[in-house]
């Protein structure tokens, strides 16, 4: 498994890309609100990717997927947060 975490980093990466694309893209005014409703979308499109995928895929409690959905919301939002703010400090 070791041997193929590099793979796993790269993902990561794509992810953090895409989301900061698509983030620059969306974006009208720069605000919160447009920062949250970027999140949400973004945690929807990853939860039924990533979390619904791996529920069907592998036999695992739906709770379980429930919970991973949930904290994925939150932690796109808490990104949407600092890509808004380091927006406000560059301007591209």
């Amino acid at each position: 498994m070791a041997d193929k975490l590099w793979i796993s980093l790269i993902v990561t990466l794509l992810i953090a890309l895409l989301f900061t694309i698509s983030y620059l893209k969306w974006r009208k005014k720069g605000t919160i609100l447009e920062a949250i409703i970027h999140s949400l979308f973004f945690a929807l499109l990853m939860g039924v990717v990533v979390d619904l995928n791996q529920y069907v895929q592998y036999e695992i409690p739906f709770l379980l997927t429930v919970k991973w959905f949930l904290f994925g919301v939150i932690e796109f939002i808490f990104y949407g947060f600092i890509l808004r703010f380091l927006y406000g400090k560059i301007r591209i």
